[in-house]
């Protein structure tokens, strides 16, 4: 790499890979939520990555690039970690539990990823580009505050596992 028109195209090609190994994870993620509000988030999700992908794609034509190349070493290892999950035997809530962490993990990775790709294209000039990745960026956002609010309600209603730990007076709300 020698200019950072070079970084951000390597960026675009991690998103992109990021997101299709994402959005083949989430079926088995809508599968295994004990939660319908949960599995709808995921469904949600999956929508939501297409969406990247194709903007990833358009992005792509707009700067002579393609999106494919790399492959995206820690999202491969949280889809790991997905999958462990999945095959475990774990009680419902636990493992709705351990599917937000999941979920929030790849939020934070793919926030970071816009983040630092949508400034690049903003020093760069490339003022739509910025637009599209400002947009995908936004929806990530969402994305964790929706995974947070999922966990909160999923820890108060199904209440602390030690008896002796403290009970909120009211919904604890970020």
């Amino acid at each position: 790499m020698k200019t950072f028109d070079d970084v951000l195209a390597a960026e675009l090609k991690e998103l992109f890979s990021a997101q299709r190994q994402w959005l083949l994870a989430l079926p088995a993620m809508i599968r295994s939520s004990s939660r319908s509000k949960l599995a709808e988030h995921f469904r949600r999700e999956a929508r939501e990555t297409k969406r990247h992908i194709e903007r990833i794609e358009e992005i792509a034509e707009m700067l002579g690039i393609t999106p494919r190349g790399r492959v995206h070493a820690p999202m491969k290892e949280l889809v790991k970690a997905a999958h462990e999950i999945l095959g475990d035997e774990t009680d419902g809530v636990i493992s709705d539990a351990r599917l937000i962490i999941v979920a929030q993990r790849v939020a934070h990775l793919l926030i970071c990823g816009y983040g630092t790709a949508r400034t690049l294209a903003r020093v760069l000039g490339h003022e739509a580009v910025e637009a599209l990745l400002a947009t995908s960026l936004a929806e990530k956002e969402a994305d964790d505050r929706s995974l947070t609010s999922l966990a909160i309600d999923l820890y108060t209603v199904a209440g602390p596992a030690d008896p002796v730990a403290p009970v909120l007076d009211e919904p604890f709300r970020p």
